[in-house]
Formats: C-alpha cells, sequence, structure tokens
C-alpha cells in the first residue's frame, strides 16, 4: 500500500511542471524525477479515493469509511471538483432517509465531523443551508455547519438523526 505524504503549494506547483498532461498521476512525475521504473509491475499508486456513487447503509459504516480516507487519502473526498464542488460522491441510506457527500468534502471538514461525532454520541442534525434550506448535515452538537463538510439531506426539514 502506498504512502501520504504532504506538500506544500510551492512544491505541488513545481512537481506539476514535471507530469505529462493527461497521462501522468503525482506518483509518475515523481518516478521519473527519482529515476525509478514506470514498469507495469510496479505497484499502483494508492489514492485512496472512496469510490463514486458508493451507497454506505448505516451511519457507522460511513464513519469508519471517513476514518480510512482521513488516514489515508487526498485533501477532498472526489477527484476534479473544480471551482464549483456540488458533485454527489458518496451516499448513505438510512431507514427514512437518503444523505449526500459532495466530492468537494475536504480533509478538514472530515476531521472536524468525526471529531464532534466522537464527542456528542454520534448523533447527526439536519440544519439550514447557506439559503435556509433545512437540509446541510453537520455534527456539531451547537448545530452549526462544519466549514468544508458538504452533506445534505434529500428529506428536507431540521431534525436529529
Amino acid at each position: 500500500m502506498g504512502k501520504v505524504i504532504r506538500i506544500d503549494d510551492e512544491v505541488w506547483r513545481e512537481l506539476k511542471k514535471h507530469g505529462e498532461a493527461f497521462e501522468d498521476t503525482p506518483n509518475d512525475a515523481l518516478r521519473r524525477l527519482l529515476k525509478l521504473s514506470r514498469s507495469s509491475e510496479r505497484s499502483q499508486p494508492a489514492r485512496a479515493l472512496i469510490p463514486k456513487d458508493k451507497i454506505v447503509t448505516s451511519k457507522q459504516e460511513f464513519v469508519e469509511l471517513l476514518r480510512e480516507w482521513a488516514e489515508t487519502s487526498e485533501e477532498t473526498i472526489g477527484e476534479d471538483v473544480g471551482s464549483y464542488g456540488g458533485t454527489p460522491w458518496l451516499y448513505v441510506e438510512l431507514e427514512n432517509d437518503r444523505f449526500v457527500l459532495n466530492a468537494d468534502t475536504t480533509r478538514e471538514g472530515v476531521e472536524q465531523f468525526l471529531g464532534f461525532h466522537e464527542s456528542d454520541g454520534s448523533a447527526w442534525y439536519v440544519i439550514p443551508n447557506a439559503r435556509g434550506v433545512a437540509n446541510k448535515v453537520t455534527s456539531d452538537p451547537d448545530r452549526r455547519p462544519i466549514r468544508g463538510f458538504f452533506m445534505y439531506a434529500n428529506r428536507r426539514g431540521a431534525r436529529t438523526i
């Protein structure tokens, strides 16, 4: 399994200069710079993304998936987020509710969600979004939105899950 490294923005910009457009992953560019083989036998770079359109059926499964992602993955849940990341990525289906976690959800947002989840006895709250529609999900016991955490309920209305 691959390892996660964190690099600053300046290193990232320089690394991108060494990539071949539409072909390279950061791992490929580093292998070339370090003069390592591009053999097809090498292990694939591990980017522990949550597969797009994955469906989980319990809060526990969702939390475990986020914990695993937070330890091993990139800065956002999905790929190719772009300037507007309202792309549905992961679904949570509970008895009477369906939720979607968007691709632009960040590491910071996930870590805060998990921290509140642990400290507040795993309650989720549906609160008003920026437009005043009660469909945004938070785990903050004070029912405040979590910066960088973009999860929404399909069924509108403030409630505790």
